[in-house]
């Protein structure tokens, strides 16, 4: 695997190491070869399209989409559904903060993690934000895994569906050694180098004691830095982020940690978050949260962040979530007729047609929210008359009356009349 071998180079990674088998040259340079952004991206069955700022857009709804897809790569600015990268998601979300007409963000995580590099600046310039601007959302669907689940919790809210996967929060570095195969074919590899440390961690050689116990003090404070920004972005104690020992959770699980706020389809997610955009839930009094065992929330001192590596940043202040009733055991069946007829014969359709069946046919958004949604966008504009109405309206005819009262002719209804004209134009008695 030449990729895994470049991709982590002795360095560390924060990757889900179940996710690394997935990951290889081969696999990766057919993905990338003929590959394009796509040009719309679904989400809880609805279509976003792409925006010139690289964000996915959905005027009627002011809600723009930034996927956090498959494997994370530090400097690259495209999204694919196999990668994505940190300038990519950076300059995407920028670009929607600064648009008007966007009114809140939802990130689009299915992601087993990637580099180290550049992940925590991110998900600290994004946390900074939070109380202050746009409302923003991750919804896991279906992996936030290490580098995946730490750009999660840069968002005001977490939410994810029941058969998500979160969590990995730890760091792993690998090194390859070829040594012993090396010898067996008698070949021998002479490094002539400047500089104690130059060659550390080569390929070609067994790893030195002394380079190992180097590569895992440099994993020991990536991961101290990890356990911060999720303890301080998530309102843990950071010793319970460290007591995961970089385990998996299921959303129930990760839900009773305080891994997330709630556990929702992608469509109940989203549905709550339009909702909300008309009477925000972001708090104007900042504090940080944390979560008990059973997942309710307390109030705790905010913990101070530890420095990030190479670029040192402030913790971003914890935003109190609002954490929404865990949808944990099955919902009741919704009665599809009377949520339908519910939608189609609300006031807010009037003028919204269209819409209306497509949320009403095409989507399982509860009645209220669609309701509420349709009340926000605009109505199309009244059809044109028919093209029988057109023709009449357009051509004079002379033996064409109203039946005026006083005329000597008795006042016809309004059948009649058409009725009457229709003889008239057509010369059928």
């Amino acid at each position: 695997m030449k990729f895994l071998s470049s991709f982590a180079s002795g360095r560390p990674v924060l990757i889900d190491p179940n996710q690394i088998g997935a990951i290889s040259d081969i696999a990766l340079r057919d993905m990338f070869e003929g590959a394009e952004e796509p040009a719309c991206i679904e989400l809880a069955s609805v279509s976003y399209m792409a925006d010139d700022d690289g964000f996915y857009f959905q005027p009627e709804t002011g809600i723009a989409v930034i996927p956090i897809l498959g494997v994370l790569m530090n400097r690259m600015s495209w999204s694919y559904g196999f990668a994505t990268g940190y300038d990519y998601i950076r300059s995407a979300f920028n670009a929607a903060m600064d648009r008007p007409e966007v009114k809140g963000i939802v990130f689009d995580v299915n992601s087993p993690g990637g580099q180290a590099a550049g992940n925590f600046e991110l998900a600290a310039e994004i946390a900074e934000t939070r109380g202050r601007k746009k409302p923003t959302m991750a919804i896991v669907n279906s992996m936030a895994a290490s580098g995946g689940y730490s750009l999660a919790t840069a968002a005001d809210r977490i939410v994810a569906m029941p058969s998500a996967a979160i969590g990995s929060i730890g760091v792993v570095s690998t090194h390859v050694s070829f040594e012993k195969n090396l010898e067996k074919e008698g070949i021998e590899v002479t490094f002539i180098y400047a500089g104690k440390h130059k060659v550390d961690g080569n390929p070609y050689q067994s790893l030195p004691k002394s380079v190992k116990s180097s590569m895992l003090a440099s994993v020991e404070r990536i991961y101290d830095n990890f356990v911060s920004v999720v303890a301080n972005n998530r309102g843990i104690d950071a010793q319970d982020v460290r007591d995961t020992e970089a385990a998996m959770y299921d959303s129930e699980e990760a839900l009773a940690r305080g891994l997330i706020d709630a556990i929702q389809t992608p469509s109940e997610a989203m549905a709550s978050f339009i909702s909300g955009l008309s009477s925000p839930t972001i708090r104007k009094t900042v504090m940080t949260a944390k979560h008990n065992s059973e997942g309710a929330e307390v109030t705790v001192t905010p913990i101070a962040a530890a420095p990030v590596v190479a670029a040192p940043v402030e913790a971003a202040p914890v935003v109190a979530a609002e954490v929404a009733a865990p949808v944990v055991a099955a919902a009741p069946a919704v009665d599809q007729k009377a949520r339908i007829k519910t939608i189609l014969t609300s006031a807010e359709a009037a003028g919204r047609t269209e819409l209306a069946e497509h949320l009403a046919y095409e989507t399982d958004m509860a009645a209220d929210a669609v309701v509420a949604l349709l009340s926000k966008a605009p109505k199309a504009e009244a059809k044109q008359a028919n093209d029988f109405v057109k023709v009449m309206d357009s051509i004079e005819h002379p033996n064409v009356g109203g039946g005026e009262v006083g005329s000597g002719e008795k006042e016809l209804s309004v059948s009649d009349r058409i009725i009457r004209n229709f003889k008239v134009v057509t010369g059928r008695k």
